[in-house]
């Protein structure tokens, strides 16, 4: 069965529920080891603009009643980025970083349509 439509067609129903966002994804470029500087390069970054649905951040508690830090559940539409995100890599929306700490990829029948993000501040 051909699920080619589903990316577009998700991309249609989260902009007219009017809360796609414009979000960026940096993901780390790790650099080799040189031999003769005896060291590795300073790791560098690529961002990928992309776009999805956020929702609001929610304080939990942790065992002992202490409060943890909020997370967000991020909804990326797969057909608007390049890449698959990976756990520790940063989203960017309006300003704040969040580091993705587990990504769920919804693939119906093998057709990439979202990235279910949990992430931390």
């Amino acid at each position: 069965m051909d699920l080619g439509f589903l990316p577009g067609r998700v991309g249609k129903i989260l902009r007219d529920v009017g809360k796609g966002n414009v979000i960026v994804l940096r993901q780390r470029v790790q650099k080799d080891y040189d031999p003769r500087e005896e060291q590795t390069a300073a790791s560098a970054f690529t961002e990928y603009s992309c776009e999805g649905i956020i929702t609001n951040p929610k304080r939990g508690l942790k065992a002992g009643g202490s409060e943890e830090a909020a997370a967000c559940r991020v909804l990326l539409r797969a057909d608007t980025l390049a890449v698959t995100p990976a756990v520790g890599d940063t989203l960017v929306v309006n300003g704040k970083e969040w580091t993705v700490s587990k990504v769920d990829p919804v693939e119906p029948a093998g057709t990439a349509i979202l990235h279910k993000l949990e992430c931390m501040p």
